[in-house]
């Protein structure tokens, strides 16, 4: 089994990354008597960077902000370029803490020098409803957009999200149902936060707001982060989504993970296979569009080819019999007698169809 490849860096890269980045980001960006925020925030997947960049941004209002993250930052990690040989999943999964790194410092930078910010929030963490409070007591007023979306949605966009990261080899990476979950449990106090900075960020009297609004800020982090206590504590004996025990034990995971297999891999659970593997797949061919609901005109066409590097041995397919809400794609009873796909393995949890 190969052993994962390990990478470090220094707080003096850190450095030479942001100045870099500085030399062009802050450049023609003045600071104003009045700063702003530009707050867009919504569940990973919900259409928030969608919003800011294919409607907020080409407004032109926004021209004299400082944006705290782009993708290209990762880029500029010491080590990028052995990370990008393992394809992109796995260079965001290893620039993560990199990146944050580097964006606190561009938050830094243009608070202190009081430049106007965009900022998005995922409701990833409760750390963030700390933050309008100072932001207030700094003299920033908000301008907020939250987009609204289920839970289901958010989950099937970050798939085809990523799908078409891997397709356009670009940066991102696959959601587990539990990041969702946590995400959920954490929304409405980070939500309140936001609306409450929003509302009083027009004030004048700012030691007093601060005071109060600290105080408001904590009791919500607090009684949230009751919640979110119980809510791991209810997952730790049995973990949740693809961190679960039953995925743990999963035979057909531990022949793919164990496997030096180099054809190309096909999967109705790419995400699955990558949290748990770390390697990357291809998702089989859809009989529908998952977002539109519309029929796959090419999927006959696409399933077929699938089948025919089955049986030139140019591929495998990895079938998970735990992934059962994905009703966009073939059964495995149609995979088996529709299509007639070559069986290699017969596992107790899963199918991987191929030749020898």
């Amino acid at each position: 089994m190969s052993v994962a490849p390990q990478y470090t860096y220094t707080p003096e890269q850190v450095t030479v990354a942001f100045n870099e980045i500085k030399a062009t980001l802050f450049s023609g960006i003045t600071a104003e008597a009045t700063p702003k925020i530009l707050v867009v925030a919504g569940l990973q997947g919900s259409g928030k960077t969608y919003l800011l960049e294919k409607t907020l941004l080409p407004s032109n209002r926004y021209n004299n902000y400082v944006r705290l993250y782009l993708p290209d930052y990762r880029k500029k990690h010491p080590q990028y370029t052995e990370m990008i040989k393992h394809g992109v999943l796995h260079a965001y999964e290893h620039t993560e803490a990199f990146v944050r790194e580097v964006s606190t410092k561009i938050y830094k930078q243009a608070f202190s020098g009081k430049f106007n910010i965009i900022m998005e929030c995922a409701f990833d963490s409760l750390d963030f409803a700390a933050f309008p409070p100072s932001a207030t007591a700094a003299g920033y007023q908000f301008e907020t957009h939250i987009v609204g979306c289920t839970q289901a949605f958010a989950h099937v966009s970050s798939i085809k999200r990523a799908l078409k990261s891997l397709e356009d080899q670009e940066m991102e990476r696959f959601l587990t149902v539990s990041t969702l979950d946590a995400s959920m449990s954490y929304a409405p106090a980070i939500i309140l936060v936001i609306c409450v900075a929003y509302k009083l960020s027009s004030l004048g009297t700012r030691v007093p707001l601060w005071r109060g609004f600290l105080f408001l800020s904590f009791a919500l982090i607090a009684m949230n982060a009751k919640h979110a206590a119980s809510f791991a504590a209810a997952r730790h004996n049995d973990g949740s989504g693809f961190a679960s025990r039953a995925w743990a034990g999963s035979k057909t995971i531990a022949y793919l993970k164990n496997s030096s297999e180099v054809r190309t891999t096909y999967s109705n659970g790419i995400d699955a296979v990558y949290f748990l593997t770390k390697k990357e797949a291809l998702r089989i061919p859809a009989k529908i569009d998952p977002t539109t609901g519309k029929s796959n005109l090419d999927f006959e066409r696409e399933i077929n080819s699938m089948r025919f590097e089955l049986l030139q041995n140019r591929a495998v397919l990895v079938y998970l019999d735990k992934i059962t809400w994905r009703w966009y794609l073939p059964t495995k009873d149609e995979l088996n007698n529709v299509y007639k796909l070559p069986v290699l393995f017969q596992l107790d949890d899963g199918t991987i169809y191929g030749i020898e």
